[in-house]
């Protein structure tokens, strides 16, 4: 295995993953897990030239666990990235392979401007360029912030849970249709969905199943024994 060439440079990946450290509030986390899933999205609809509009989304989920198999903290993000013609204008884009082409909206007015013909320097510097909806920090809005500004309540609201207990609560509190949490109906629930209200952020969608990166989180958990220190 090579640790840094064409196929995969794990070395930044490391550095990147230092970079973004978070402090650990607890005693010891028995288990540590990462989750990655992969969603592909067709559309949203077709450009002004009937050409289609897909992206696909990456989420990776890196979890701690006690002893009990709680989660004491969830980092979570995704990288979403979409054909050129999505009028996005800080949208992560792939136009193809090299050889291949694609309509392309450059200006972002939801009509298309050019055919881009992707080359080996191009196809390169598409994917160098590449930032995760963390990354894109302000850039990406939602109804009550942005993206990290949801993602983060969500991260809060899951520790102290178990995996099974978020999954039976995305199942009795989240729209089937978009992911999306409902009002709750008990008292119970709705002081439970308190901490998320407004949110816009789906968890399992074509845009992105989080969920599941935490789900598969669990799954390949690994033993640890580390102690935290005060």
């Amino acid at each position: 295995m090579f640790l840094n060439d064409a196929h995969g440079n794990i070395i930044a990946a490391i550095e990147n993953a230092y970079e973004h450290r978070r402090a650990v509030k607890a005693d010891s986390v028995a288990k540590i897990g990462l989750g990655i899933t992969n969603t592909g999205h067709l559309g949203p609809g077709k450009d002004d030239k009937e050409t289609g509009v897909y992206s696909f989304n990456t989420q990776v989920a890196g979890v701690c666990y006690d002893g009990d198999g709680k989660i004491i903290a969830v980092f979570t993000d995704v990288m979403e990235v979409a054909t050129p013609n999505y009028d996005g204008e800080h949208m992560p884009h792939l136009t193809g392979f090299p050889g291949q082409s694609y309509n392309a909206d450059e200006n972002h007015d939801e009509k298309v401007d050019t055919v881009l013909e992707q080359t080996d320097d191009t196809f390169l510097a598409e994917i160098e360029a590449w930032a995760t909806k963390r990354e894109r920090e302000d850039t990406y809005k939602l109804n009550s912030g942005t993206w990290t500004d949801e993602m983060d309540l969500f991260e809060e609201f899951f520790a102290g849970k178990t995996t099974e207990e978020i999954s039976a609560w995305y199942a009795a509190a989240c729209f089937d249709l978009n992911g999306r949490s409902l009002h709750g109906t008990s008292d119970g629930q709705k002081q439970e969905l308190d901490s998320i209200s407004g949110v816009a952020m789906s968890l399992r969608e074509p845009h992105g199943d989080i969920l599941g990166a935490i789900e598969k989180a669990w799954a390949v958990a690994k033993d640890m024994n580390i102690t935290v220190g005060q």
